[in-house]
């Protein structure tokens, strides 16, 4: 099994996108991606990788927020 911090950026997002979309497990995660069941689930809830995905706002949904560009 790979290790959690070894991950690349790409799979860690491909991760929680497949958990959000989709009716898959984090077992059925852990063996398609060859980690821990554990890994996966921190994964999903930010515990490890929390830089992985980078929001960025822009237009009207940046002046609703009042973020400025």
């Amino acid at each position: 099994m790979a290790r959690p911090k070894d991950l690349p950026k790409d799979i860690i997002v491909k991760i929680r996108q497949l958990y959000g979309n989709n009716n898959i497990t984090q077992t059925e995660l852990s063996l398609q991606f060859g980690v821990s069941q554990s890994t996966i689930c921190k994964i999903i809830n930010h515990d490890i990788h929390k830089k992985a995905e980078c929001l960025q706002l822009c237009g009207a949904a940046a002046v609703r927020l009042g973020l400025k560009y």
